[in-house]
């Protein structure tokens, strides 16, 4: 199975933002767990609903043409 690079990247900085957020929390004594787990549901969300809601129009531009 081949994994693409921008795959990797993706899924490498997810990995490492998670560990970050859960680094956070064991530094803090756990007292922030409702605060670190609705941050990485989030980033998680965006990761899912960026593509489907950036999709390309029929043109292949994502911003409307501005005519000067």
């Amino acid at each position: 199975m081949r994994v693409s690079g921008r795959l990797l990247r993706v899924l490498w900085i997810a990995a490492t933002w998670i560990g970050l957020q859960l680094l956070l929390d064991f530094s803090s004594g756990g007292n922030s767990l409702v605060a670190i787990w609705a941050h990485i549901g989030g980033f998680l969300a965006g990761l899912v609903l960026t593509p489907p809601c950036c999709a390309r129009s029929p043109r292949g531009s994502l911003l409307p043409e501005i005519r000067a």
